[in-house]
């Protein structure tokens, strides 16, 4: 077995992970997106030419077009990353996250068993199928120094974290039930370039660059933990090729910051590299997001122990290399 499947592989994290997936292995890279709303092959406009790149677009809630993609390419893992994810929406639409997260992840989930189950015994044991979660499940921290751990009880606030939650859990049972090797991802906040623009970061960019306000929800004091996508890539490749079949592992940069920090920081970074004097930050205060949490905070040593996993990227760096790229390259999408 010579090929990975990635599948979400045409959204923010994805395209990140299948580029990095191309500098740091030789397998092929099988891509699986549907490409809704979020998802935009302009991020793989790099890759997408390379012989080791397949492009499938396909839904994962499609069990039987994703087993004949296994079929074909005989994938010794699988990577799941497709997924709706903003809050928002998942407030005024939580059946269309139970559909494409939950209901998703259990159709992916029946295609690889079957996949699987056909495998010879020893290459059984060598595959993996990964799930990329979320810091949500956990909850809520309540700024109160509480750091969520991989043995965290799940306590989701939203419909969208609620979606993640009930997937993760078909992930556990499909591993103890059938014994699927399984592995789960916690991250925090991903931000970087090309993310889809009803994200906090480059929505701020958007609004900064054009001299507009930034909305901000209730008093901005919650507390966020940003990590870099391709510090994130980076952990979820380690996971994928040095940890033991069955664990969990949360990926987490260990900065909690609160939102109006955060802004403070993008808002002198946007203007010092549009040349333009820095002066108050922008703020424009509404209200609050039903249900929303206050804090997330999450414990990162058992992913830095075991594979000596470390964040590479401070948040100025970050920030700065996302801010550029949004004022000198966009990707043309659009909420």
């Amino acid at each position: 077995m010579s090929s990975i499947v990635v599948t979400g592989g045409a959204g923010f994290i994805g395209a990140h992970l299948v580029r990095f997936l191309t500098q740091h292995s030789q397998d092929d890279i099988i891509i699986i997106d549907k490409l809704s709303y979020a998802g935009h092959l302009g991020r793989l406009s790099d890759v997408l030419p390379l012989a080791q790149i397949h492009f499938y677009q396909t839904d994962v809630c499609d069990t039987t077009a994703i087993s004949e993609i296994l079929q074909q390419h005989q994938p010794w893992a699988v990577m799941h990353l497709a997924a709706e994810s903003h809050v928002d929406r998942s407030i005024d639409a939580p059946q269309v996250f139970l559909h494409n997260n939950t209901q998703g992840t259990l159709s992916l989930l029946q295609a690889t068993l079957k996949y699987w189950q056909r495998l010879a015994p020893n290459l059984q044991a060598a595959f993996r199928y990964l799930q990329v979660s979320t810091d949500e499940v956990f909850g809520d921290a309540d700024d109160n120094g509480y750091l969520a751990t991989e043995t965290s009880p799940y306590k989701p606030s939203s419909p969208y974290s609620a979606s993640k939650a009930a997937a993760d859990h078909y992930v556990q049972a499909y591993q103890r039930t059938f014994g699927l090797p399984t592995l789960i991802s916690y991250c925090t906040n991903n931000y970087g370039p090309d993310q889809f623009p009803e994200k906090l970061i480059p929505l701020a960019i958007e609004r900064i660059k054009n001299g507009q306000t930034i909305p901000v929800y209730g008093d901005g004091l919650q507390k966020r933990d940003w990590l870099y996508v391709e510090d994130h890539a980076h952990a979820l490749w380690l996971m994928l090729t040095q940890a033991k079949p069955n664990q969990s592992y949360v990926v987490a940069a260990g900065r909690p910051i609160s939102n109006l920090h955060l802004l403070e920081a993008l808002y002198i970074e946007v203007q010092t590299q549009l040349q333009r004097p820095v002066n108050q930050t922008p703020i424009e205060f509404v209200n609050d997001r039903l249900g929303h949490d206050r804090c997330y905070a999450l414990d990162a040593s058992k992913i830095q122990q075991q594979l000596n996993w470390h964040t590479q990227t401070s948040l100025q760096q970050g920030l700065a290399a996302t801010v550029h790229q949004a004022l000198h390259t966009p990707l043309n999408i659009h909420p």
